[in-house]
């Protein structure tokens, strides 16, 4: 099905499977077609509409909710960071998870770092500080795994 979306030069495919699939999941109350909907929306790379779709699931799964932080990664990677922030927002709010806490504010602090001057790097010291004070000292080896881009840890190593 990828490979049909992909050659699908005038977009026809493509428009019907989306009228397809939308219409099964106004019909039916089975999440796999919330699922194949949203897996849609990726392959067009339409992260906001497959979030949409990826609550709809978490909503009647909760158990769902790694896939929304993957999207939200997928979102980042593909610098759709507007996307990208509204679902790891949703996802900080909306568990308890610990880890996939943490990775949600690691990927929204690593968009900020991506556009960062060195003279905001004392505003993410503040929020990697706090960071630290709501989680204990287990994020500081994300900092030293390659997460961070050099010049932040260098601002951090001269600062201590």
């Amino acid at each position: 099905l990828t490979r049909f979306l992909m050659d699908d030069s005038d977009s026809s495919f493509a428009a019907t499977i989306r009228k397809n699939l939308l219409l099964r999941t106004q019909k039916s109350q089975d999440i796999y077609w919330n699922q194949f909907l949203s897996w849609f929306f990726v392959q067009q790379k339409e992260y906001g509409k497959a979030f949409v779709q990826e609550k709809a699931v978490y909503k009647r799964n909760p158990e769902s909710f790694y896939n929304i932080v993957t999207l939200g990664s997928m979102a980042m990677e593909e610098k759709q960071f507007e996307d990208a922030k509204l679902i790891l927002e949703f996802v900080l709010e909306n568990t308890q998870d610990l880890e996939l806490q943490m990775k949600a504010h690691h990927f929204l602090i690593s968009m900020e770092i991506e556009s960062a001057t060195s003279k905001e790097y004392p505003a993410i010291d503040l929020k990697l500080q706090e960071l630290l004070k709501k989680y204990g000292s287990v994020p500081l080896a994300i900092l030293f795994n390659g997460w961070f881009p050099r010049s932040l840890i260098v601002y951090f190593l001269i600062k201590i």
